[in-house]
Parts: C-alpha cells; sequence; structure tokens
C-alpha cells in the first residue's frame, strides 16, 4: 500500500501556479532593480 498523498492533486495544481507567480514577479523586481541599460541588453 502507499503512503497517503499529503497534498492533493488540485493542490499540487495551486502550488505550482503559486510558484510560477512568484518567480515571474521576482523577475520582474530583479529586471527593475537593473540600471536601464542592462536592462535593455546593453
Amino acid at each position: 500500500g502507499g503512503s497517503p498523498s499529503l497534498l492533493t492533486e488540485e493542490q499540487l495544481i495551486e502550488l505550482d501556479v503559486h510558484l510560477q507567480t512568484n518567480l515571474y514577479l521576482s523577475a520582474k523586481a530583479v529586471a527593475h532593480s537593473l540600471p536601464a541599460r542592462e536592462a535593455r541588453g546593453g
């Protein structure tokens, strides 16, 4: 017998979306904190 899952599939999907959103926001924050010429790629 397998152990019961700690998270349901629905919760895993929610968590995945949450992490993706945080990654996106973090990337945006990093981009904004860079000097303008760096953000434009040189």
